[in-house]
């Protein structure tokens, strides 16, 4: 029986779910993630530079791949790098050990949420990722023997419930 590794979201930091890629069978790649923010967020010049700050597990990993892909030519690549700022989230953070987490006051850090280069956005919600992954899991039992279209289906609605009760007024 295939085991889940969970699907690759994308969240506003008030918690509403702007996109979700189908059921994951293993970590994602950075390659996986990579296309994932073009497909999300746009792949022209205009909407990739309305893109600011990621927040990501694995910043740390995404910035060199996306370094080499631009070293090689690779213009999105290039366009991403220039104008978005990646950081680990505060949730894993702690847990990183590589040069580019940890610590804040290691010159070689860029990606630890504590970095001046994040002080525009101290105080926001880096881990609405886990938070709305929380939401999600109470559902996994219910979908493990659902046909790819149905759970398909089924996360679209799950989704789509969850960002209305986020919007819903108190």
């Amino acid at each position: 029986m295939d085991c889940t590794a969970g699907l690759l979201t994308a969240e506003r930091p008030c918690g509403i779910i702007v996109k979700a890629k189908g059921e994951m069978y293993t970590c994602e790649s950075c390659t996986q993630v990579y296309a994932f923010l073009l497909l999300t967020f746009g792949r022209t010049t205009d909407d990739l530079m309305r893109l600011k700050f990621v927040g990501y597990d694995r910043a740390c990993d995404l910035h060199p791949f996306l370094s080499n892909l631009s070293k090689k030519g690779n213009v999105d690549a290039k366009i991403i790098l220039d104008h978005v700022k990646f950081l680990v989230d505060i949730f894993h953070v702690m847990k990183h050990r590589e040069q580019f987490c940890m610590p804040p006051n290691n010159p070689k850090c860029r990606n630890h949420p504590h970095l001046e280069t994040f002080k525009e956005i101290r105080g926001t919600n880096t881990e609405s990722g886990e938070q709305s992954n929380r939401f999600l899991n109470i559902f996994k039992h219910i979908c493990k023997r659902m046909a790819e279209f149905k759970f398909k289906a089924f996360m679209w609605f799950v989704i789509e419930t969850h960002n209305e009760l986020i919007e819903e007024p108190a």
